[in-house]
């Protein structure tokens, strides 16, 4: 019961920082400083989701919207100081992903968590070579590195949990990924021959 009241007060407090935020806003308060200041807003409501998370283990919720909030911020934060960059996209892929993580890392029962942590991980690596221009086929790398997200699911997951089916996702994936990244470099004509002898 006390949970659910700190919660409802949580969001009641959330709502009123960004209705005011709103307001501002409206008035023309910011004067030009609109992106950084909703920048500071998302960061405070982040961190507000990782307090309510170290109030209680039984909100290990509070991980995801909490760095997914401070991910945006950053976002945010990085398009408005940067804008010609894209790597303001990667944090925010970052901080989803380190939202699952830190649900896996607090307990190891909730493992799945490395699952969309995994995903995100990849998702945020391959944007991360985009933004970057390294000259790799973008949807091969994703693959590939999806394919290593469901190997560490295997090998990390508790031993009273049979993962060995995380093998198959893996192998699919990662051949596939790894196959695109050679055809893009122009290796995929050695590799049957080398394959065959």
């Amino acid at each position: 019961m006390h949970n659910r009241k700190s919660g409802a007060l949580i969001w009641g407090v959330l709502l009123i920082v960004f209705g005011i935020g709103f307001l501002m806003q409206s008035l023309g308060l910011f004067k030009g400083m609109g992106a950084l200041v909703w920048a500071g807003f998302m960061a405070f409501g982040g961190l507000v989701f990782l307090y309510v998370r170290a109030q209680s283990a039984e909100n290990w919720w509070g991980f995801i919207p909490g760095f997914a909030l401070l991910g945006l911020a950053a976002l945010i934060a990085w398009d408005a100081i940067w804008p010609e960059s894209d790597l303001g996209v990667v944090a925010f892929m970052g901080g989803l992903s380190l939202g699952f993580w830190a649900v896996y890392l607090d307990r190891r029962e909730r493992w799945w968590a490395m699952i969309p942590g995994g995903v995100l991980a990849a998702l945020a690596l391959m944007l991360l070579a985009e933004a970057l221009d390294v000259p790799v086929d973008e949807g091969g790398l994703f693959l590939l590195l999806m394919g290593v997200a469901f190997v560490v699911v295997a090998l990390f997951s508790p031993r009273d949990v049979d993962t060995r089916w995380a093998y198959i996702p893996a192998g699919v994936l990662g051949l596939i990924g790894l196959l695109l990244l050679l055809a893009s470099a122009k290796l995929a004509q050695f590799v049957v021959p080398v394959g065959l002898l």
